[in-house]
């Protein structure tokens, strides 16, 4: 029985590790994927006001500035979506940690290296 409870204990151990380590995983990701998004984003918003400059001084024409508006826009919400994704994933990491091992909020770093065990 007690070789059972310590088998059953590694396999719980083991899987709580495992889903930690794809977590940190989708995380990177989804953190190199916000600051892409976020550069993208700043680059379209620039081009838009050289746009605008452009429409006014009639260089450029109303299409083409609305078309910039709409891919900027797109840009935008892509940028907050990856954003967003990146706050969840971080509360989902914290919140997996039982709450007595669990650094203040302010210590969390981007690869903690907290005790992973089963609850």
């Amino acid at each position: 029985m007690a070789e059972l409870n310590d088998a059953r204990y590694d396999e719980q151990l083991h899987d709580a590790r495992y889903e930690a380590r794809c977590k940190l995983i989708r995380l990177i990701s989804a953190n190199k994927d916000a600051l892409m998004f976020a550069e993208i984003s700043a680059t379209m918003d620039e081009l838009l006001a050289k746009y605008n400059r452009a429409w006014e001084r009639g260089e450029t024409t109303i299409l083409d500035l609305n078309k910039l508006g709409v891919e900027a826009a797109r840009a935008k919400a892509a940028s907050r979506a990856a954003s967003a994704e990146v706050e969840q994933l971080s509360a989902e990491i914290f919140t997996s940690v039982p709450s007595e091992l669990r650094p203040n909020v302010d210590e969390f770093a981007d690869y903690p290296l907290w005790t992973l065990e089963p609850f």
